[in-house]
């Protein structure tokens, strides 16, 4: 390891349990992009562990964590919008927030973390298409930072994600780098079928 870089255990040991929402009011202003295409703008008032209250103008709405996919504070919203893109395919595939966590797209931490230490240009898609490029700025256990061009952060949640690429267009997802293959295990010849296991090679 380069002198001065943290290893990955230590970092989500100092940042793993933080969190967008545990800041809330301090920041200011942040603007919402809930499942459906809706956008809520507004200042992070209650939050429990399923859902988050948003106030503007004296008006409070209620917002369902699983239906948030990213925010980002709301001074920097004309140049996210500018910076967005949407894959017409995806969008089309007219996906609902993902329930069961063992059925979402997940990345795993030690894929995405010397991504980040070499600040490499990622492509992170959500579940309704909209596209963001940059570079991870911090690995939580619920949510990703990203600063897109500019140095804009970008809070996105896991559960939103539908699939990240690297500059070559490879998929980083677990079921990519990680895929069940089938493993036949030494036996006597003629006894036994091949067993299928999780993960690969043992």
């Amino acid at each position: 390891m380069e002198e001065g870089r943290q290893d990955l255990k230590t970092y989500l040991a100092e940042h793993y349990e933080e969190s967008i929402f545990s800041k809330r009011a301090a920041d200011g202003d942040v603007v919402l992009h809930l499942h459906g295409g809706r956008e809520v703008t507004g200042r992070l008032r209650e939050i429990d562990p399923y859902s988050v209250a948003v106030e503007q103008n004296g008006v409070v709405e209620e917002c369902k964590k699983l239906d948030i996919k990213f925010l980002y504070p709301a001074d920097q919203a004309e140049s996210v919008r500018s910076l967005l893109t949407v894959s017409a395919r995806v969008r089309d595939l007219r996906l609902e927030p993902i329930l069961a966590r063992g059925k979402r797209h997940h990345v795993k931490n030690r894929t995405l973390f010397p991504l980040m230490q070499e600040r490499a240009v990622l492509l992170f898609t959500t579940l309704e298409g909209e596209e963001l490029r940059g570079i991870v700025g911090a690995i939580r256990r619920y949510e990703f930072v990203v600063l897109l061009k500019g140095g804009i952060p970008v809070t996105l949640m896991r559960h939103a994600l539908y699939d990240v690429r690297d500059k070559k267009k490879k998929s980083l997802l677990k079921a990519v780098v990680e895929p069940e293959s089938l493993v036949v295990r030494p036996q006597a010849v003629g006894k036994g079928r091949p067993v299928q296991r999780r993960g690969g090679l043992k």
